[in-house]
């Protein structure tokens, strides 16, 4: 949330806010700043939200310039008072109400009134008109341009001011002559005869499509880092967050894309499909109530609702953050209450009873391998074990490489990291290196991982299909979900409960909890010296591994070769 700023020099306290590096040429600026005029920090607290109205409005319009829209100008604010001018005369016309423009007093013959230049001497009832009347008419008339109001002192800010409180003025001596006349007519005030703005010229010439748009083919990419955002559909900027990925990490899985595929598929079946420039919050609004909208076999769950908004919210987030034409958080908070208590599946942990009848399974008593494919073969035996013996995500596991085992120190040592591009972790905290458990390594597995080198591989478990647009867990999970099932265990326990389960063995154990997360892979939250959990190293968890026994399990080595094969 965004507070004050002091300057440690003088004490006094500023508005500060980052000008994106694509409207630095329209701020003139790279960080925007502006005094709050206090040392008192409640009073900065107090002043802050009207600055920062003015910053947004400055920001507003810096962005507005960047897309080539229109700015106003003095031509401009002369044509917006004058029309405010004509509006308001047509009600005083009509109602007769000349006093709501007057000065009215008492006098010695009777009711007397002024018009209000006869008091622009007074500063305070200056500052009313200006307060009361002048910025009210300015900002429902910029409304009518799809402007936001400009920050004080600026050009365009002083251009409007002026010319609104003449023709209010001007309006006044007008009033305060028919309220003389009677009933007699009064001619009113020249004003500037109606013509069109810059804006709405512009607004015109922008809903013409462009020759690149007209020539543009079905299909045809996009750098929508320079098209106009007249020309930049919701499919052009997933294609474009779909190949250029989060910064740091490789490209999104498969399955993640086309899940924002789909929400984008909605979108266009519900919408008339605007083009970036056209999109805002009621944009999103009529869409989500369209999609609540669906009845029959078209009727979505209102959790798929709220995962399409909260997509497409994140495509366009990634459209203003590359380009700065959209406000960031355009969609934000447009799904809340979708779904008002979501009875999501909650983990628990695997008791002694159910792993005792898991590990009983023909698969790790006889190393009987299922058949199925999407088990990776030799990875249905060990990948469970690995999980339960070292906390490791599935992912993690199934992704491993020949090189990712070493010996130092007379320990064995397993590296969870990416050195492939077919590799990927969850966060900074899951990348590690981990003492392996007595148990697992008795149970044979350097010598399968000996066995799988021998035979020319560089991948642990080499039937895992694996590749940088598809995680490499995704098959052996669902095998694992599928015999889970079939067997009757709780739909609670799932592969990363095993997870849960050892931390909660070595907590009691006494491990303590730095420990604990430093060896599953997981950023200890609140209340950890973050610091000194950084700087564990792998000996530091030699103690951790120590510890990791399931011997109520009665595991015996049956791994005797590799069922896969290159053939």
């Amino acid at each position: 949330m965004a507070r004050p700023w002091r300057d440690p020099r003088t004490g006094i306290f500023y508005l500060r806010k980052k000008v994106h590096e694509s409207l630095r040429p329209f701020m003139g600026c790279g960080m925007y700043k502006r005094s709050l005029r206090t040392t008192d920090p409640n009073e900065a607290l107090r002043r802050f939200p009207d600055a920062m109205a003015e910053a947004n409005a400055a920001f507003e319009l810096a962005r507005k310039a960047k897309e080539g829209c229109a700015q106003l100008n003095a031509r401009d604010a002369q044509q917006l008072a004058a029309r405010w001018f004509a509006d308001e005369r047509k009600r005083l016309e009509q109602s007769g109400e000349w006093q709501r423009w007057l000065v009215i007093g008492r006098g010695a013959d009777g009711e007397e009134a002024d018009s209000l230049s006869m008091h622009m001497d007074d500063d305070k009832q200056r500052q009313q008109l200006l307060e009361n009347l002048v910025l009210p008419a300015v900002a429902d008339m910029l409304k009518t341009q799809g402007q936001a109001m400009p920050a004080p002192k600026t050009k365009l800010h002083e251009q409007l001011v002026q010319v609104f409180t003449t023709h209010a003025l001007d309006l006044s001596e007008w009033a305060l002559r028919n309220w003389a006349a009677a009933g007699r007519y009064v001619p009113a005030p020249v004003i500037a005869p109606y013509a069109t703005t810059s804006v709405e010229i512009h607004a015109v010439e922008a809903s013409k499509p462009s020759v690149q748009a007209m020539q543009r083919k079905p299909g045809e990419a996009i750098d929508i880092l320079t098209a106009n955002p007249a020309e930049v559909f919701l499919r052009d900027v997933l294609e474009d967050w779909a190949k250029h990925g989060k910064t740091g990490r490789q490209s999104y899985p498969v399955k993640t894309v086309r899940k924002y595929e789909a929400s984008v598929q909605r979108y266009e079946a519900l919408t008339d499909n605007p083009p970036m420039s056209s999109i805002d919050r009621p944009t999103g609004t009529a869409f989500k109530r369209a999609l609540l909208a669906l009845e029959g076999d078209s009727q979505l769950s209102p959790i798929t609702v709220r995962d399409t908004l909260v997509n497409l919210g994140t495509l366009l987030n990634h459209y203003s953050t590359q380009t700065g034409h959209l406000p960031h958080s355009l969609w934000r908070n447009i799904s809340n209450k979708i779904v008002e208590q979501q009875h999501t599946e909650v983990r628990d942990e695997w008791t002694e009873e159910e792993l005792t009848k898991l590990f009983s399974l023909p698969v790790w008593r006889s190393y009987a391998l299922p058949t199925a494919k999407n088990a990776g073969a030799d990875a249905a035996y060990w990948v469970p074990l690995l999980g339960l013996y070292t906390g490791a995500r599935i992912t993690e596991l199934c992704q491993l490489r020949i090189d990712d085992f070493s010996e130092k120190e007379g320990y064995w040592m397993l590296r969870l990291a990416v050195t492939d591009e077919a590799q990927s972790l969850k966060a900074a905290a899951s990348w590690r290196d981990i003492p392996l458990p007595a148990e697992l390594l008795e149970l044979g597995l350097l010598q399968y991982r000996a066995d799988i080198q021998a035979m020319g591989q560089e991948w642990l478990f080499p039937a895992v299909n694996k590749s940088a647009q598809n995680n490499a867990g995704g098959g052996v999970s669902n095998w694992f979900s599928k015999m889970k099932i079939a067997e009757g265990f709780r739909k609670e326990v799932v592969f990363h409960s095993l997870r849960g389960t050892l931390n909660t063995q070595l907590a009691r154990k006494g491990i303590p909890l730095e420990m604990r997360c430093k060896f599953i892979g997981q950023k200890p939250e609140g209340g950890v010296n973050v610091t000194h959990y950084t700087k564990l190293k792998a000996k530091d968890l030699i103690p951790t591994a120590e510890a990791v026994s399931f011997a109520f399990l009665n595991l015996t080595k049956v791994y005797t070769k590799p069922v896969w094969s290159a053939v």
